[in-house]
């Protein structure tokens, strides 16, 4: 994609433009058309049988296939069996180039005529956009539209799921709400909100209300009704209120709301994902969200294949924390991954000087498990305090014990924070930033945020490209050698593949190896480890 400025950008990249006519803005509606023009040369095509005659021109690889927003359309393309060898997408550009800026989409096409207006001015953002592009984001911009092949597949194939055993959960935690609900207002009954059958009225859902009737029971004010308060106050009232709004919380999440989104026809989920869901470059997603799902085996066990069929689960072990060590080249750290040994239990033996794994010392290991990884998302004292239940003086002191043990991690953090207040940024390895106005960096309220997000930001980045990048390596991967095999669901470093029962071998290899090979293409300096499992239903 470098330009030599003798002749126009659609011809050096053999551009067409693909503009949808006859739809709203809401991508989501099915466009009746479809305009595909190359600047010179302009045809209407309808999306029925007509499509499948430009198939060929629309998956040359050799051609850019530029759109105003590419993934829908992918999508869309993919259910007429068309697959874009090379999708460019002015939302992705202009997310990248200026990701505080609100997306500008083109006006809807109504006609041809408008169609080829709007086709004109997508090359002319295009070409705005790709003198900073090529300067500055060249390998960001490749990843990201690349990765959109993969993101349009997921959501094209979906998430297949038990949806009998998962209506039975539901069920099974609805009961469990209404004994929680019970047992509640049976403890609250002694406060005056009753009825006038002595049955106790408090709305479980009313934080004012719970916090009135929990005062009269225990007999002292509460500052109020969060979940660590409650937890102290150690009350049979106070603990069934926390257990009914951990259960309602789940069916209000997971019942019908989530239901609703299975395909009655095929019981799976098509859900939809933001490749650029936040400002780090993380992965978001919706309707519903697969990335946030019940973490109990009952739930993953819905998360199944359908017959003659395997999924394959891998993530990445401890993917941040070797990118932390990558990037402050700290030997301690770089030596444990390179041995393939327990890091937190080789920090919290360094640190307190006595023997700790998983079983013996076992506190040690957690302490230093919670400084590893607060660390990359710029915990200070207070957080860790709370985290391990100690007061901030012991919490400070661990920090100093740290850092004492690990001086190059502290100076790679404390540089973190000093290249973004004088660059104005934060940045990944391939260069994402996420940029600090000067009103921010010169409020000195503001200087413990942007130091937490200077730290977590190129760590978390970085992480978020690693991840995208093995999505390309393995939806390539699928799609050239095993046809009826593919991508079911992402959550940050988490993978699933869907395939049948003979290939899951030799796919679990695969999938590790691409997995292992894009952290090192990033992270080249560390030892990758891909964790992968074979099984009838989601593993996590």
């Amino acid at each position: 994609m470098i330009l030599d400025g003798t002749s126009s950008l659609s011809e050096q990249l053999r551009l067409i433009v693909v503009i949808p006519i006859g739809v709203g803005s809401d991508l989501n509606q099915l466009p009746k058309s479809m305009l595909l023009t190359n600047g010179r040369q302009h045809k209407l095509i309808e999306l029925d049988d007509q499509l499948s005659h430009n198939a060929r021109v629309l998956q040359d690889p050799d051609r850019v296939v530029l759109f105003d927003n590419a993934k829908p359309f992918l999508r869309l393309l993919l259910a007429q069996k068309i697959d874009i060898a090379q999708p460019l997408c002015l939302k992705t550009l202009q997310l990248i180039v200026n990701p505080k800026e609100s997306v500008k989409y083109l006006p809807t096409a109504r006609t041809t005529e408008e169609a080829v207006q709007l086709a004109k001015k997508a090359i002319e953002s295009l070409e705005a956009l790709f003198a900073i592009v090529e300067k500055q984001y060249r390998q960001l911009s490749r990843l990201e539209n690349r990765v959109l092949r993969s993101f349009a597949s997921m959501e094209h194939h979906g998430l297949y799921v038990d949806r009998m055993a998962w209506q039975g959960l539901i069920q099974d935690a609805k009961q469990k709400m209404l004994q929680a609900r019970e047992v509640a207002l049976q403890n609250l009954a002694s406060g005056q909100l009753v009825d006038l059958f002595g049955n106790c009225t408090v709305n479980l859902d009313s934080g004012k209300e719970v916090k009135d009737a929990l005062e009269k029971v225990v007999g002292h004010s509460l500052y109020d009704t969060h979940q660590s308060t409650l937890s102290r106050l150690a009350h049979p009232a106070a603990n069934a209120i926390l257990q009914y709004r951990e259960v309602a919380k789940l069916v209000q999440t997971y019942g019908d709301n989530f239901l609703c989104h299975i395909d009655v026809a095929t019981s799976r989920i098509h859900a939809t994902f933001e490749p650029i869901g936040a400002s780090t470059g993380r992965v978001a997603c919706h309707s519903p969200n697969l990335q946030n799902l019940p973490s109990g085996e009952v739930f993953h066990r819905c998360l199944t294949a359908p017959r003659n069929k395997s999924l394959i689960t891998a993530d990445y072990a401890a993917c941040e924390l070797k990118i932390l060590a990558s990037l402050s080249q700290d030997p301690v750290f770089l030596d444990a991954f390179a041995r393939d040994v327990d890091l937190h239990s080789e920090v919290a033996t360094k640190m307190f000087r006595v023997p700790v794994d998983k079983h013996q010392n076992a506190h040690l290991r957690q302490r230093a498990k919670a400084i590893n990884f607060g660390l990359m998302y710029g915990m200070g004292s207070k957080s860790l305090a709370r985290s391990l239940q100690i007061s901030e003086m012991q919490a400070e002191e661990l920090f100093q014990q740290y850092f004492k043990t690990y001086p190059r991690v502290k100076r790679y953090l404390d540089a973190c924070v000093e290249k973004t207040m004088e660059n104005g940024y934060a940045e990944t390895v391939l260069g994402r930033r996420l940029v600090f106005d000067k009103a921010t960096l010169e409020n000195k309220e503001a200087l413990g945020e942007i130091s937490r997000l200077a730290k977590n930001m190129p760590i978390q980045g970085t992480g978020a490209e690693i991840a995208k990048l093995a999505l390309v390596r393995i939806h390539r991967r699928l799609t050239e050698e095993f046809k009826e095999a593919f991508l079911v669901n992402m959550i940050h470093d988490e993978l699933v593949v869907e395939c049948q029962n003979q290939d899951a071998s030799e796919i679990a290899l695969l999938v590790q190896k691409e997995m292992e090979d894009a952290q090192l293409s990033l992270i080249p300096n560390v030892k990758p480890k891909a964790d992968v499992h074979v099984g009838k239903y989601w593993q996590h």
